[in-house]
Protein backbone atom coordinates (compact mmCIF):
# COMPACT_ATOMS: atom_id res chain seq x y z
CA UNK A 1 0.00 0.00 0.00
CA UNK A 2 0.90 3.50 -0.63
CA UNK A 3 1.57 5.56 2.44
CA UNK A 4 -1.68 7.91 1.19
CA UNK A 5 -3.53 4.21 1.45
CA UNK A 6 -2.54 3.53 4.49
CA UNK A 7 -3.50 7.28 6.19
CA UNK A 8 -6.42 7.55 4.20
CA UNK A 9 -7.63 3.91 5.86
CA UNK A 10 -6.50 5.42 9.20
CA UNK A 11 -8.93 7.95 9.01
CA UNK A 12 -11.56 6.03 8.20
CA UNK A 13 -10.65 4.05 11.12
CA UNK A 14 -10.54 6.85 13.72
CA UNK A 15 -14.03 8.16 12.45
CA UNK A 16 -15.85 5.27 14.16
CA UNK A 17 -16.73 6.52 17.79
CA UNK A 18 -15.39 3.93 19.93
CA UNK A 19 -12.96 3.79 22.66
CA UNK A 20 -9.33 2.90 22.22
CA UNK A 21 -8.34 2.39 18.73
CA UNK A 22 -4.45 -0.03 18.07
CA UNK A 23 -3.31 0.01 14.27
CA UNK A 24 -0.13 -1.50 12.81
CA UNK A 25 1.76 -0.64 10.29
CA UNK A 26 4.42 -3.04 8.98
CA UNK A 27 7.79 -2.26 7.36
CA UNK A 28 11.05 -1.70 7.47
CA UNK A 29 12.65 1.09 9.73
CA UNK A 30 13.56 3.37 6.91
CA UNK A 31 9.75 3.00 5.25
CA UNK A 32 8.05 3.38 9.07
CA UNK A 33 10.50 6.72 9.73
CA UNK A 34 9.20 8.16 6.80
CA UNK A 35 5.71 6.72 7.20
CA UNK A 36 5.78 8.55 10.86
CA UNK A 37 7.08 11.41 8.93
CA UNK A 38 3.64 11.71 6.80
CA UNK A 39 1.11 10.81 9.73
CA UNK A 40 2.45 13.82 11.71
CA UNK A 41 1.68 16.20 8.68
CA UNK A 42 -2.13 14.37 8.33
CA UNK A 43 -5.17 15.02 9.90
CA UNK A 44 -8.10 12.88 11.17
CA UNK A 45 -11.49 13.57 9.25
CA UNK A 46 -12.40 15.56 12.18
CA UNK A 47 -9.04 17.85 11.29
CA UNK A 48 -7.35 17.19 14.00
CA UNK A 49 -3.78 15.70 13.95
CA UNK A 50 -3.32 12.25 14.05
CA UNK A 51 -2.15 11.10 18.07
CA UNK A 52 1.44 10.45 17.94
CA UNK A 53 2.55 6.89 16.91
CA UNK A 54 4.35 4.37 18.90
CA UNK A 55 7.08 1.93 18.28
CA UNK A 56 6.09 -1.14 20.21
CA UNK A 57 9.55 -2.78 19.39
CA UNK A 58 11.23 0.00 21.32
CA UNK A 59 8.69 0.04 23.68
CA UNK A 60 9.33 -3.82 24.31
CA UNK A 61 13.21 -3.45 24.02
CA UNK A 62 13.41 -0.57 26.87
CA UNK A 63 10.90 -2.38 29.40
CA UNK A 64 13.60 -5.09 29.39
CA UNK A 65 16.58 -4.60 31.30
CA UNK A 66 20.18 -5.44 29.64
CA UNK A 67 20.80 -8.34 31.49
CA UNK A 68 17.62 -9.97 31.04
CA UNK A 69 17.06 -9.22 27.64
CA UNK A 70 20.62 -10.82 27.18
CA UNK A 71 19.09 -14.45 29.35
CA UNK A 72 15.96 -14.19 27.45
CA UNK A 73 18.27 -14.61 23.55
CA UNK A 74 20.24 -17.14 24.70
CA UNK A 75 17.61 -19.33 26.58
CA UNK A 76 15.53 -18.95 23.02
CA UNK A 77 18.51 -19.94 21.44
CA UNK A 78 18.66 -22.64 23.80
CA UNK A 79 15.25 -23.95 23.08
CA UNK A 80 15.54 -23.96 19.16
CA UNK A 81 18.10 -26.17 19.45
CA UNK A 82 16.32 -28.65 21.72
CA UNK A 83 13.58 -28.70 19.29
CA UNK A 84 12.95 -31.84 17.61
CA UNK A 85 13.26 -32.33 13.70
CA UNK A 86 10.82 -33.20 11.12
Amino acid sequence: MKYTEIIEALRQKFSVPTGRHLYGVLGSYAQLDVFAGKLRQAKTQDNTPFPKSVNVNSGILEAIPDDEFKRLAEDEAKRLNQRPRM
